[in-house]
């Protein structure tokens, strides 16, 4: 396994996370050690899935997961619910789970609208991901 907190393991598995908030958090594992879990003892999306609905969680965080077959999925979870969805992108709020987001979503929900047009206008190049993500004119990062 690569990476310190989220990354890919020996069978192709690539996690990552994305945070929500705070709000009411609770008795379980935090989000470091979730992903550390989730790519030492699962081989793909279903068993990442499966996995993070039984462990319990301190805080709101969405998992991002994919597998060498393309498989992927965006896990909402927080300490009172987990509800997946399919989509291809994720920033800083719940889709699924919006009543367990915070007051404040606006950036967030604008970030995503950005990101989404840029996805559907094209199909981008690993280049052109890596630069959009790190270039200020495209507005897809948090500032």
């Amino acid at each position: 396994t690569t990476g310190r907190m989220d990354g890919m393991n020996e069978h192709g598995l690539v996690m990552a996370y994305n945070f929500m908030h705070r709000k009411k958090p609770a008795n379980g594992f935090v989000c470091y050690m979730i992903g550390r879990l989730v790519l030492e003892y699962c081989r793909n999306v279903e068993e990442a899935i499966q996995f993070l609905n039984v462990l319990p969680h301190r805080s709101s965080f969405s998992y991002i997961v994919q597998d060498k077959t393309g498989a992927h999925a965006i896990v909402e979870v927080t300490p009172r619910s987990i509800d997946v969805r399919y989509d291809t992108t994720c920033t800083n709020h719940f889709k699924l789970l919006t009543h367990e987001n915070r007051n404040y979503t606006k950036e967030s929900e604008e970030r995503l609208a950005r990101l989404d047009a840029q996805v559907q206008s094209s199909e981008p190049s690993r280049f052109d991901i890596f630069k959009r993500f790190n270039d200020p004119q495209y507005e897809l990062y948090s500032k």
